[in-house]
């Protein structure tokens, strides 16, 4: 059955666009092979490497002049559509708002027979990553030009090319503005955080008095080693992991018992504070969940209670949030590189911190899980809006 796109604009009377053409990609688009010398010109351009376009997102981040640079670039013109064509699977993709150059990992396309409005939207279509991950090399691959050029995609004339690139590029000027908002949200409660744990924002009672002061306490007075031993189920079980970069727990159903030599292991509940000893360094710590409550760890990932008269888990979970926390495992982790690095059980509860009492702590958790909330619903609204565009690419590039 012949395929069409499920999506169609009309034109301004109210009818139908004529059906999209076939066409090879070398007659939709060229490859701009415009060579720049740094060694032989006088300009000072601006650069764009592979690490400059963010995977997926298409923003270009951290741009800066070509300086101290011999090798050939590749030039490219303001509205130009550039692709990295190193591991086409990262789907690296840009539309430029500047001329400048690009390493040779980056082609700079050209509409022939479409705009580059409409080429930018067509290379992000799963079609066109697809044949480009039909690549050359094993270790480090690359899309081969002469593979997509010969691929054969489907294009309509050029008014219906102009509606379909301005109804995609407001969907991009929403995605753009989620991403913006989620940043500036988490940008401002790190500069809050930071603010709280300095003590430089105090909170107030509720008849306004003043807190008492904070106490500097060792974490032995706040937490209690709490194991909860058992012996290695007969049946498949649900094991828990924790994320590095204290990005939480995470769960790991239906795990085999046989795949692991251990004959314990240890039962975690809700609220409990979990470390990964060999990951500690790198943010390996996590309160557990109501949902991962039974699940089980090994002997890497001791478990503590937090003393209900000295903390609350909703406050430590912002402790351990802190940049200044990540630190402190990162000096208690002695080793080499990696996985030989373990974090000392009996150094950890020597560290201290300074604790607030604790209805100023309730008041400082409260506060920042309403931003956590906030940010958790843009991040939510973004991930909705990258369905939709993935979803309107799909039926109009079929």
């Amino acid at each position: 059955m012949k395929k069409i796109s499920v999506l169609h604009f009309k034109l301004d009377n109210g009818k139908m666009f004529p059906e999209w053409g076939e066409y090879e990609f070398n007659e939709i688009a060229k490859r701009i092979p415009d060579k720049f010398n740094p060694l032989i010109s006088d300009e000072i351009p601006l650069l764009v490497e592979m690490e400059n376009i963010e995977s997926k997102t298409c923003r270009l981040i951290n741009i800066n002049p070509l300086k101290n640079e011999k090798s050939i670039k590749t030039a490219f013109q303001e509205k130009d559509v550039l692709f990295g064509k190193l591991r086409p699977y990262l789907r690296k993709f840009a539309y430029t708002t500047f001329s400048g150059v690009c390493s040779s990992e980056i082609w700079v396309i050209r509409g022939k027979l479409v705009s580059n409005g409409f080429l930018y939207f067509l290379i992000q279509t799963n079609r066109f990553i697809q044949i480009a991950n039909k690549s050359s090399g094993s270790k480090m691959p690359r899309a081969d030009w002469s593979v997509i050029g010969s691929s054969i995609f489907k294009i309509p004339q050029p008014e219906e090319q102009q509606k379909i690139a301005a109804f995609l590029s407001v969907a991009d000027k929403k995605l753009s503005a989620l991403r913006r908002k989620h940043e500036l949200l988490q940008s401002y409660k790190r500069g809050v955080m930071q603010k709280i744990f300095s003590q430089q924002l105090r909170f107030k009672a509720d008849d306004g008095t003043a807190f008492p002061e904070w106490e500097e306490k060792m974490l032995s007075n706040i937490l209690t080693p709490e194991i909860r031993e058992i012996d290695k189920p007969t049946k498949n079980y649900l094991a828990i992991g924790i994320r590095s970069h204290m990005k939480g727990t995470f769960q790991k159903p239906d795990s085999d018992p046989n795949a692991i030599a251990m004959d314990k292991l240890y039962k975690v509940q809700e609220e409990d504070l979990i470390v990964n000893i060999t990951f500690a360094w790198e943010g390996a710590i996590a309160i557990v969940k109501a949902e991962d409550n039974g699940g089980l760890v090994s002997h890497r990932f001791p478990t503590y209670r937090i003393k209900p008269t000295q903390s609350t888990p909703s406050y430590f979970q912002h402790i351990i949030m802190d940049k200044r926390f990540k630190y402190m495992l990162d000096l208690i982790s002695p080793g080499g590189a990696g996985r030989n690095r373990v974090l000392s059980k009996k150094e950890f509860l020597k560290l201290k911190w300074s604790f607030p009492c604790l209805v100023e702590q309730q008041k400082i958790a409260t506060f920042l899980t309403a931003i956590d909330h906030k940010i958790t619903a843009v991040a939510t609204q973004t991930d909705k809006m990258e369905a939709f565009k993935k979803g309107l690419l799909q039926q109009m590039f079929i």
